[in-house]
């Protein structure tokens, strides 16, 4: 939310545009198919960093900035978690 201004518009924009993502995960995981659960997080897990990284306040925040530091680890984070299941 930090690096929006606290524009809620791009956070529902990003909320919404994953919707289709988060059904998958959850018909995925109730077809117990651990491997198209995986693949439903991965898809999801990429849309969403794609999506953030596009917020107009994210592209002009510089590097240094912490708030933009922690919010590209924490995407790393999510897709390395993701990767070593």
């Amino acid at each position: 939310m930090a690096l929006s201004g606290g524009r809620l518009g791009d956070w529902r924009r990003v909320t919404g545009a994953l919707s289709e993502d988060r059904f998958a995960i959850v018909e995925a995981v109730e077809s117990r198919c651990p491997e198209r659960a995986a693949e439903a997080v991965d898809a999801h897990a990429a849309h969403a960093a794609d999506l953030i990284l596009s917020i107009p306040r994210v592209k002009k925040t510089q590097i240094a900035d912490p708030a933009y530091v922690q919010l590209l680890a924490s995407l790393l984070n999510v897709r390395l978690s993701s990767a070593a299941s």
